[in-house]
Order: C-alpha cells, then structure tokens, then sequence
C-alpha cells in the first residue's frame, strides 16, 4: 500500500493498493499501520509486589519468565498466524 498523495479534487483521498486484493493478507495491513512490536507490554508487576520486600523478591519469581507474558505472546503468535491467511478482498 501506499498513500495516494497526487489525487485530484474529484477523487477521494487515501490509499492506492499495490497488490491486488486477494495478495493482501490482513496481518501485513495490521503490521503497515500498527508495527509489529507485541501488542501485550509485560511490564513485569511480579517484581513490584507489594507483599514481598525489595530484597526478599524470590529466585523463582525473579528468574522466570512472566506466565502472562509467555501465554500472551504465544496467543499473539496464534493470531498472526491466523491473520496471515486472510486476504482484504471482499466476498
């Protein structure tokens, strides 16, 4: 895709497709507008914990990788996957 900068009065402005429809798949439209950073920020609460002390943060939580984060990634995997097999053209 890319913008149509050079439209004339009559037409509307936006996007001019540089693919056709059918070669489109709605996560390359996601990742164009959006990037493709995860849309889930872990933002590490676990070391946060307001019942745990600073320094009593145990091992096992401090050394593991966050369950939420992991599921999350995984269920974004999923998604990509899936939005990779559908196409913009219109049935």
């Amino acid at each position: 895709m890319y913008c149509n900068e050079n439209y004339r009065a009559s037409e509307v402005p936006g996007y001019v497709l540089a693919k056709l429809p059918s070669e489109i798949d709605f996560w390359s439209v996601i990742a164009a507008i959006e990037g493709t950073k995860p849309l889930f920020q872990c933002t590490e609460i676990r070391q946060q914990c307001i019942l745990i002390e600073e320094n009593e943060v145990p091992d096992m939580v401090r050394c593991t990788p966050c369950t939420i984060n992991t599921v999350m990634l995984e269920a974004e995997e999923k998604m990509r996957e899936y939005l990779q097999t559908k196409t913009i053209m219109v049935k």
